[in-house]
């Protein structure tokens, strides 16, 4: 077993070359791997490690070399299932994989996003051509696939690839590239507490999870709900798969992850899927809303009924105000990194509505959604004498769509919304 300490990412680990801080990755190493024990590490291993709810399932990632990345593209197309699991891999210097074509259909359908690396002098430089060129040619809609050449590194010192403090590592820096990638799906193969429901309605079909609250009922008790609206990496056409989008992240990632006490979480929460056909994105969402809220009346404490949304499922929630009437059955709303300016129609019903509280949210950086779209909103409903609750974060990523639903924030959504009852 200690052969595995020999090179690649576990000799810089072992060695006090790994920065913990800047990386914050759990790393587990397989000796001699084949599909099946990637398979068995998945769905095994993983799930009996120690604070497992802890984790984000929805950022696994695989890095292998030579004979371990030819068994990495094994596992990714073994099975849907199997490609699910895993946000992003990077393989160095690949054995030729034992793939047939529908494998390759399996990894190109997926999109998994992959970086593969070759030193110019390997002697397997050929493998990793032929492979790239087929899946990127052949399945993928763009190439995904990047193969990049390392100018006179042979099969035995690409191992250097994975130190990050030298100057090959610093410019290629693997683990920074892995970070910006999640899982757009859970994998099946983990248990969750959400269900999936699909409407049967002629005129109106949709599909959405559903979390029912772990706590003791009593005969005809009304329970507050929040109807999450998702963003634009989470549409699908509400297949069983496709609904896996949705907890990517946000809040149904937090339930899903078992990071939110089901004991104490007192929340009935709906979160329908958006059909990516639709134009404008969430154009369902008062047809939606309107069919969840009926469905569940007999549950749904009116006083208590909340919306969120993020990004594109954040404009969904503008959306609701519309009209007054529909905006009177609001209580409490939050709104993280909206993706467009403000509607002043809409502000101008929000703005009349001093039952239903407003919390706009985002990252001052965010690359996606510009931070400008939800100071619009802000200084729109401020000229109208509305001062909504407003959160914006000094930075340049995305991540607002899980620090604004984290249960662990000190500034906690989820006390807000109980605090904020319909008056």
């Amino acid at each position: 077993m200690s052969k595995v300490l020999f090179t690649g990412l576990p000799n810089f680990v072992t060695y006090g070359k790994w920065n913990s801080t800047r990386y914050p990755f759990i790393i587990l190493a397989i000796q001699s791997p084949d599909k099946s024990q990637i398979a068995s590490l998945v769905t095994q291993v993983i799930p009996s490690l120690p604070d497992f709810n802890k984790f984000d399932l929805s950022r696994i990632y695989l890095i292998g070399e030579g004979k371990g990345a030819a068994s990495c593209y094994e596992y990714l197309g073994s099975s849907a299932t199997a490609a699910h699991s895993i946000a992003a891999m990077i393989t160095t210097n690949p054995a030729n994989p034992n793939l047939v074509g529908s494998q390759y259909q399996t990894i190109g359908t997926e999109r998994i996003p992959i970086w593969n690396l070759v030193g110019s002098e390997d002697q397997w430089t050929q493998y990793s051509q032929d492979l790239t060129n087929l899946l990127n040619s052949q399945y993928y809609q763009q190439p995904i696939v990047r193969n990049q050449y390392v100018p006179y590194y042979t099969h035995f010192y690409t191992f250097e690839l994975f130190d990050m403090y030298s100057l090959i590592g610093n410019y290629i820096d693997m683990y920074t590239w892995l970070l910006q990638y999640k899982s757009t799906s859970r994998p099946a193969i983990y248990p969750t507490l959400l269900k999936k429901y699909v409407t049967t309605s002629s005129n109106l079909k949709y599909s959405y999870f559903e979390y029912k609250p772990n706590l003791p009922s009593q005969q005809g008790q009304k329970i507050p709900v929040i109807i999450y609206f998702h963003g634009g990496d989470s549409d699908g056409n509400g297949s069983p798969i496709q609904l896996d989008r949705i907890i990517y992240g946000s809040l149904p990632s937090y339930l899903s992850n078992g990071q939110i006490n089901s004991s104490t979480f007192p929340f009935l929460v709906l979160a329908p899927q958006c059909e990516n056909k639709n134009t404008p994105f969430w154009d369902t969402a008062i047809p939606i809303f309107d069919d969840l809220v009926q469905r569940y009346s007999s549950l749904i404490d009116p006083q208590r009924l909340y919306v969120a949304g993020q990004g594109r499922g954040g404009l969904g929630v503008t959306y609701l105000y519309s009209t007054q009437a529909r905006a009177n059955l609001i209580a409490a709303a939050i709104i993280v990194r909206v993706y467009d300016y403000c509607n002043n129609t809409i502000a101008t019903v929000m703005s009349q509505t001093p039952t239903s509280k407003l919390w706009f949210y985002t990252n001052s950086g965010d690359p996606y959604s510009w931070s400008n779209f939800t100071t619009s909103w802000i200084d729109c409903l401020q000229s109208k004498g509305t001062n909504p609750k407003t959160t914006i974060i000094n930075n340049n990523s995305d991540d607002s769509i899980f620090t604004a639903f984290n249960p662990q924030n000190t500034d906690n959504l989820y006390t807000w919304y109980l605090n904020n009852p319909k008056q």
